[in-house]
């Protein structure tokens, strides 16, 4: 996962009031300065009321941050780009957008035609010269026998999916898994 710029302003930050709060909290507990020390520091800051607008924007900021590190820590994350449409056919007259989701719902639905599968999954990615590439999970009966399948598999998908879909097919990799979830 890359971290942006801002995001790693924002850690810095905060590791930074991390690190002085712990060494405050060491620094009494180990007695090296007086316990009034601290005491007469934070009566100093809040005798005065101008302090009081400096003190509520430090609070502020560090709310901001902790906010900041909270999104980066549980927020959604940053993935790579996943592509949701797949443009097919001429884009001079309008082009015609089909949804990946949709492909991989008619491959696995032609992948489970094929005898021997008892289930499947697929993804989709981009591939060179507009081309798509697509990756087949399968899971199959026992005693099935795996070339015969994973080519029948290809061949169908391959045939189906460019004349259904007007797509083409640079490559279809087929994973056996017969794992139980």
């Amino acid at each position: 996962m890359r971290i942006r710029v801002f995001d790693r302003i924002i850690l810095v930050v905060v590791i930074l009031i991390l690190l002085t709060v712990t060494l405050g909290a060491t620094v009494m507990a180990w007695r090296l300065v007086p316990e009034t020390f601290f005491t007469e520091w934070v009566r100093s800051i809040y005798g005065v009321d101008e302090n009081m607008w400096i003190v509520t924007g430090i609070a502020a900021f560090i709310l901001i941050m902790t906010i900041g590190m909270g999104f980066i820590a549980f927020g959604p994350g940053r993935k790579g780009k996943s592509i949701s449409y797949i443009t097919i056919g001429d884009e001079e007259t309008g082009g015609i957008r089909v949804a990946v989701k949709s492909l991989r719902e008619m491959i696995c639905r032609h992948v489970m035609l094929v005898q021997g599968v008892k289930s499947a999954e697929s993804r989709v990615m981009t591939a060179k010269e507009k081309k798509i590439a697509i990756i087949i999970k399968i899971a199959i009966e026992e005693g099935t026998v795996i070339p015969t399948v994973c080519s029948e598999i290809q061949q169908r998908v391959k045939e189906n999916i460019e004349a259904m879909a007007g797509v083409s097919i640079a490559r279809i990799d087929v994973l056996i898994d017969n794992k139980e979830s």
